[in-house]
């Protein structure tokens, strides 16, 4: 005889995975008596379905009637359901299978008691505490009892299950398994101490501090911001060393400029013109020179875009007055330095790459956005703002930036394009710190004038049907058919890209100047590829440019316009599936907190709007949270963003380990 929910919820499971058959599909054989939802409370050990429910579906799976009728029985169902919440609450699994009939029947009793009379919550506490005799479940502390169990809780065994759940949503944030959780909890005599790390936290005081942050010259202890115009100097070795290698850069600046003037009258087989020797000194020099180029000309996935040879020249060689406003820079930079070693609180760290000119841009709009948000500039955050302090030391550097991930309280990582060592390193150490990290997503985002709103958010998260009917009703001739074998992101490519296309080239243009640095749009030339490929990256890269400058740029002829539209969805597909990816299968998503072997989840930002909520949520430890079960896990779920911040496995091996092996029993 099955002793558990549990056990009989896995029986069921394992007939209806040998008939193969969803959820959904077995409610369907049932004529829907029973839902999706009871299958699935079912099948978790959560709670039985009623009587004639459990009977329709054991005989729809083929379970025998002898393995699930004793569940079906009005006088036990009460006690199978409350021995689900018990293990839901302590952890293990709750039984009487090894107690003889009659001990059976006295427990039966004891709880139709609790839950069908009218009792204080002494005689609640007093007939609970009796109850758990019968399991051997270490008795409530009255502190305990009183935190979670209120009267209302023993109207019925569901709402002494909602009480667990309230219970677990605590549980989960400080402890790695449930079992330790009420052995932890359910020992101290007042709860005060260890749940106040829980509690809301007045951040009144922050604004109390001096200024953080200046923008014209300031007192020396304090940031200067650095205008973005000069932000491209950060990303270079010192002024000095500079110096001492300008022959060089001469001498390599002049073939970039001569090779783009080559490709755009030749095309492709300029670069074969050089020769091996031009190409290998040219290759030496970049490498050694430090260049921003994804390949180098002996390299075969090199791509002679004009345009970008020429910026990377430009950025290459600089006249005399840029390398004396490099200097100056440079030497503000190394002070604001000084001032993020020494302040007296580091709240925020931004943790990020920076390899492009546009990277330094694309981080720096977004720290000035988010800390002069009305919701945090008021608080007079200490933050380390990477674009805005230098040191040539690679070593120091990284000592710098351990330093300032140490002393935060929060870590704010932005998600580029691409991961690097670095940046998923600094993110992984706060989480196992247990410190909350917050991840942000650009996507996106657009409303014109007129009213007419584009979001990639919104319209990734539409369901099939949705975008369907945008394809159908938004496509002009010949583009309103859909493909049926495409799946949700191919969908979500097409309506996209279909609302890209319905914009003026006035709207398309503002779309890129607001998103050129974020989504690295002066590095996607090279997806443009077919007939006269280089003319037209050399064509789409001096667009892009031109708009971010503050340029009118030149008109678009039909070809760039395709070519424009086409990358734009192409970058944001990628950044939409990043976003997913963070919120659920980065290897960032959950990080283990070294000192309590809870599992640490981000929180995913897709607006600065959203990320500033967040980070005032963080501070005042303050957020709207629900607690979800699957099979595999308990997830608790920020609701806004539907991040999950804390996990703890269902997996039992895993979960044994934990309690046993982890050192803090």
């Amino acid at each position: 005889m099955l002793a558990s929910i549990l056990q009989l919820g896995f029986i069921f499971q394992q007939h209806r995975n040998t008939l193969s058959l969803t959820q959904e599909q077995l409610s369907e054989k049932c004529d829907r008596v029973v839902t999706r939802t009871a299958i699935a409370l079912l099948e978790q050990g959560r709670r039985l379905p009623k009587p004639q429910q459990l009977a329709t579906l054991g005989e729809a799976l083929g379970v025998p009637r002898g393995v699930w009728e004793p569940f079906a029985r009005e006088e036990s169902a009460q006690r199978h359901e409350l021995e689900a919440a018990l293990t839901e609450l302590v952890g293990e699994t709750v039984t009487l299978k090894m107690t003889h009939v009659e001990s059976s029947e006295a427990a039966e009793a004891a709880i139709r008691k609790l839950f069908s009379s009218d009792l204080t919550p002494t005689q609640a506490f007093d007939m609970l505490n009796s109850i758990l005799v019968f399991y051997g479940i270490r008795g409530m502390k009255r502190g305990f009892f009183d935190r979670y169990f209120t009267s209302s809780a023993f109207h019925a065994v569901p709402s002494f299950e909602k009480a667990v759940r309230d219970y677990q949503r605590e549980a989960i944030r400080l402890y790695s398994t449930f079992a330790e959780a009420y052995q932890r909890l359910n020992t101290v005599t007042s709860l005060d101490d260890l749940l106040r790390i829980l509690t809301h936290r007045d951040i009144s005081s922050y604004g109390e501090r001096i200024v953080w942050e200046y923008e014209e010259p300031s007192p020396s202890d304090r940031i200067n911001r650095i205008e973005e115009s000069k932000l491209q100097y950060l990303g270079y070795i010192s002024a000095e060393t500079y110096k001492q290698q300008r022959k060089k850069r001469k001498v390599l600046a002049k073939a970039l400029r001569d090779l783009a003037l080559n490709v755009r009258a030749k095309g492709k087989p300029a670069v074969a013109e050089l020769g091996e020797k031009k190409r290998r000194q040219m290759d030496s020099l970049l490498r050694e020179l430090g260049t921003s180029l994804k390949h180098t000309p002996m390299s075969p996935l090199f791509v002679p875009n004009p345009a970008e040879l020429e910026a990377e020249a430009s950025r290459i060689l600089r006249d005399e007055k840029d390398v004396v406003e490099m200097e100056d820079t440079q030497s503000i930079a190394l002070r604001n330095l000084s001032n993020y070693v020494s302040a007296d609180y580091i709240d925020v760290y931004v943790a990020t790459s920076m390899r492009k000119d546009s990277d330094y841009i694309s981080v720096n709009r977004f720290v000035s956005n988010l800390f002069h948000h009305e919701e945090i500039s008021p608080l007079r955050l200490r933050y380390f703002n990477p674009t805005q302090s230098w040191i040539e030391d690679r070593v120091a550097k990284g000592l710098v930036e351990a330093l300032m991930l140490r002393r935060a309280d929060v870590t704010v990582y932005m998600a580029q394009k691409e991961d690097s060592f670095g940046k998923d390193s600094e993110a992984s150490v706060a989480l196992g710190q247990g410190k909350p990290v917050i991840v942000f997503v650009p996507k996106l985002s657009y409303t014109s004038d007129g009213g007419m709103s584009l979001d990639s958010e919104e319209l990734i998260l539409a369901d099939d049907s949705a975008l369907t009917a945008i394809i159908k009703t938004e496509g002009k001739a010949g583009e309103a058919e859909v493909d049926e074998t495409l799946d949700h992101a191919g969908l979500f490519s097409q309506a996209l890209t279909l609302r890209l296309q319905n914009l003026t080239e006035a709207q398309l243009g503002e779309i890129v100047r607001l998103h050129w640095a974020d989504f690295g749009l002066l590095d996607e030339a090279e997806r443009i590829k077919g007939d006269n490929d280089t003319i037209r990256q050399d064509s789409y890269t001096n667009w892009v440019k031109a708009l971010a400058v503050g340029k009118k740029p030149p008109a678009l002829d039909e070809q760039l316009r395709e070519d424009v539209i086409r990358i734009l969805v192409a970058t944001t597909v990628r950044l939409e599936k990043r976003a997913e990816v963070f919120r659920e299968v980065h290897p960032l998503a959950l990080q283990v907190i070294l000192s309590t072997g809870v599992l640490n989840g981000i929180l995913v930002a897709r607006s600065v709007d959203s990320c500033a909520r967040l980070l005032k949520g963080v501070l005042k430890n303050e957020f709207d949270l629900e607690l979800e079960i699957d099979d595999d896990n308990y997830r608790l779920v920020e609701k806004s963003t539907r991040s999950t911040i804390r996990v703890i496995s269902r997996n039992a091996l895993l979960v044994n380990a934990l309690n046993n092996l982890y050192g803090r029993f």
